[in-house]
C-alpha cells in the first residue's frame, strides 16, 4: 500500500462514519465525566 492509498482508505472510513452516524451525538468533550444530564438540564432551564 502506498501513502496515497492509505489516505484514501482513511477518507473512506470517515465518509462512512459521517454517513451512518448522527454527528450530533458524537461526544467531543475534553473530559470523560458524565455531565450531559446537567448540561441538558441547563439548556431546558434557559429555554
Amino acid at each position: 500500500m502506498t501513502q496515497q492509498s492509505n489516505q484514501e482508505f482513511v477518507n473512506d472510513l470517515f465518509d462512512k462514519l459521517f454517513s451512518h452516524v448522527d454527528t450530533d451525538m458524537i461526544d467531543l468533550h475534553d473530559d470523560d465525566s458524565c455531565c450531559d444530564h446537567l448540561e441538558f438540564e441547563q439548556l431546558t432551564i434557559n429555554f
